[in-house]
């Protein structure tokens, strides 16, 4: 008795001791409450498929094994259709799944139907017969600036439902060729983050959240990136309607414009994004752009970098018509142009023997009087192994084999002798720009 006795006076005296803390101030809680039960945790069968991961080692997907033998992998998604049942997450966490289980917030279990996958975006959708469900409003990427507030929500780990927040570190990330322009966040985001959302203060999602920069086994140092929303509404409107992504082709390579190139070009403009090289035959060609315009605007969106406007062109379907504001001998002029096929525009150039790319003879003097001469690359083909290798557009191959060679007829020839070699892969030398590297495609 004296022990309950003197608990509840205790109790008592803490009670009237200390002033009650007002509720959710400052607080997450309100908004994550409406918000949780929108991101799922996912977790997918796949067999064995150790050494032909197609995906970075830095992707957020968890596996439990990489034993021989089934591979679980954990991941997380994000309603976005109540009404339908459809999940969107990242394309590397279902990949060859042969089973996908999707669990809710309320711990409801469903299997889960892939309704289609895009790798270059690395977005996949779901589809799940569930009633009761709850969608997260989708917000828009493009409004995000460095320094706003985020949220990301997942599983890593395979915890459950777990909320780490942070700020935009930074916006237009480019990496290995990407199209995604990625949003930089110090919000903590590690394995089985991949799929989850990132949102704003409002409760949107503003991006997906699908890799993080990793030294060795370290985990997460606080740079962390995510598909913006409005690219992923993109390719998941044509993963909905079509069931794949066929991206179209504007048939150009771009460069930057700099305050001094701009100067040297006496643009009005200051911003944009120049036309370098323009394919035969292509959307380009056809609507009548020229080398040195300067694309300032697609679509009434400003574009203010070369990766702006290959990202915004790069979600946009094959037969998409799209208005071009261009600055041509310092006047503006509209341009439209139909995106065509990437495998029209492939077809009409010189034919490549390694496959995946579209080649042009370059013999330019650059700085220093020095002559450079070999292939310029004016079409990669995503997804191939020239692409996966790191040829980019505007390249120029100057040597196959360390055999250097001065045209489309050389290069061939060069690349011909050697395929078949010990399976052995074929070396190009290649410049970009001022500099020069070296790849090996398969």
């Amino acid at each position: 008795m004296k022990f309950i006795r003197l608990f509840s006076v205790t109790t008592l005296l803490l009670l009237t001791t200390f002033p009650q803390a007002k509720s959710h101030e400052n607080s997450l809680s309100p908004m994550l409450t409406k918000v949780m039960p929108t991101v799922v945790n996912i977790r997918s069968q796949h067999h064995n498929t150790f050494g032909t991961d197609p995906y970075e080692k830095n992707s957020l997907k968890e596996s439990e094994s990489a034993r021989k033998g089934p591979v679980i992998e954990l991941g997380s998604g994000v309603i976005i259709d109540a009404k339908h049942g459809i999940v969107v997450t990242n394309a590397h966490v279902v990949h060859d799944a042969s089973t996908i289980l999707v669990t809710l917030n309320d711990n409801r279990k469903y299997l889960a139907r892939l309704i289609g996958e895009d790798i270059i975006s690395d977005i996949a959708i779901l589809h799940i017969e569930a009633k009761n469900l709850q969608a997260m409003e989708i917000g828009r990427s493009k409004h995000l600036q460095v320094g706003d507030s985020v949220t990301a929500i997942g599983n890593p780990f395979g915890l459950h439902q777990t909320v780490t927040s942070g700020i935009v570190s930074g916006l237009h990330r480019n990496a290995n060729n990407s199209l995604n322009n990625f949003i930089q966040t110090d919000a903590p985001i590690n394995p089985g983050n991949s799929g989850g959302a990132l949102i704003n203060l409002n409760g949107e999602l503003v991006g997906i959240n699908t890799a993080i920069l990793s030294t060795g086994n370290s985990g997460n140092i606080g740079i962390g990136f995510a598909i913006p929303s409005d690219m992923m509404i993109h390719i998941v409107e044509q993963l909905i309607e079509y069931k794949n992504v066929k991206r179209g082709m504007l048939g150009v390579t771009l460069q930057e414009l700099t305050p001094q190139l701009a100067a040297a070009l006496h643009a009005h403009t200051t911003h944009g994004a120049i036309i370098n090289t323009i394919s035969p035959h292509s959307a380009a060609e056809e609507a009548g752009m020229k080398e040195k315009d300067i694309i300032v605007n697609i679509d009434d969106q400003e574009i203010y970098t070369a990766d702006e406007a290959k990202s915004y062109i790069g979600v946009l379907r094959e037969g998409t018509k799209v208005a071009f504001s261009i600055e041509r001998n310092n006047k503006m002029t509209q341009k439209y142009a139909k995106l065509g096929s990437i495998n029209a525009l492939m077809n009409n150039d010189d034919e490549d023997t390694l496959g995946g790319m579209a080649l042009r003879d370059y013999d330019e003097m650059m700085q220093g009087d020095k002559r450079v001469r070999g292939v310029m690359v004016t079409r990669v083909r995503q997804g191939s192994k020239v692409w996966l290798g790191g040829i980019d557009l505007g390249d120029v191959i100057v040597a196959v084999n360390n055999q250097p060679i001065a045209d489309l007829d050389s290069f061939s020839k060069a690349a011909k002798s050697h395929t078949g070699k010990d399976n052995a892969g074929i070396l190009l030398e290649v410049k970009k720009g001022p500099s020069s590297y070296f790849i090996v495609v398969e």
